[in-house]
C-alpha cells in the first residue's frame, strides 16, 4: 500500500483471487496411490479368506471368520474413503483477497 504516488487521487479496492494451491495435484495423487495400495491389500485379504475356507472346521474357524470376515469389506472401504479425500483435495481452491490502488481520474 505504499506504492500510492503523492497527489495521486484514487482508493483502494479488494480483489478476490481464486486458485488451486499448486501442490494440490501432488498431494491428491499421493493419496490416491495409497487408496490404490489399500485397495489391493482388500483384494489379498479376501482371497486369503477364501483360500482358508475350505481348508479348516470347528469352533476355531467360526471364531476366526467372525472377526476377519467384515475385515476386507473394511479395507475396501477405507480405500474408497481416501480416493473421495483424493478427489476433494485435486479439486480444492483457495480464496485470497488482494488490495489493489485504483486511479481516479482528475476532474
Amino acid at each position: 500500500m505504499n506504492d500510492v504516488v503523492s497527489g495521486a487521487t484514487g482508493h483502494y479496492i479488494r480483489k478476490r483471487r481464486e486458485f488451486v494451491p499448486p501442490e494440490a495435484g501432488a498431494i491428491a495423487g499421493s493419496v490416491s496411490a495409497a487408496a490404490s495400495r489399500i485397495r489391493s491389500l482388500a483384494g489379498d485379504l479376501a482371497f486369503i479368506g477364501t483360500s482358508l475356507d475350505p481348508t479348516w472346521e470347528g469352533h476355531s474357524k467360526l471364531e476366526f471368520f467372525n472377526s476377519f470376515s467384515p475385515e476386507p469389506g473394511n479395507a475396501y472401504s477405507l480405500a474408497d474413503w481416501l480416493e473421495a479425500k483424493a478427489n476433494q483435495i485435486r479439486n480444492m481452491t483457495v480464496v485470497v483477497w488482494e488490495t489493489e490502488w485504483v486511479e481516479t481520474a482528475n476532474p
